[in-house]
């Protein structure tokens, strides 16, 4: 009888940790510098995430629903 693989559970993203998350049409990826709290509707926890779009370019800050952060390597 075949299993489907489990998938491991995922956690929170914390400060430090490198998180992938929707951002317009494509996939942006950042390190998460601060997390703001139960800012969000319904208390939902926003973090501050750093995104450096090209090596010479000035770094892109935005706050994002950690709930649509998904955690690449933690911090």
């Amino acid at each position: 009888m075949s299993h489907p693989r489990a998938r491991p559970a995922s956690r929170k993203p914390r400060v430090g940790d490198i998180v992938s998350f929707p951002f317009g049409s494509y996939m942006a990826r950042g390190e998460v510098i601060e997390d703001r709290g139960h800012l969000g509707r319904d208390r939902e926890r926003i973090i501050r995430v750093r995104v450096e779009l090209d090596n010479d370019a000035v770094p892109l800050f935005t706050e994002i629903p950690s709930r649509v952060a998904t955690v690449v390597r933690s911090g």
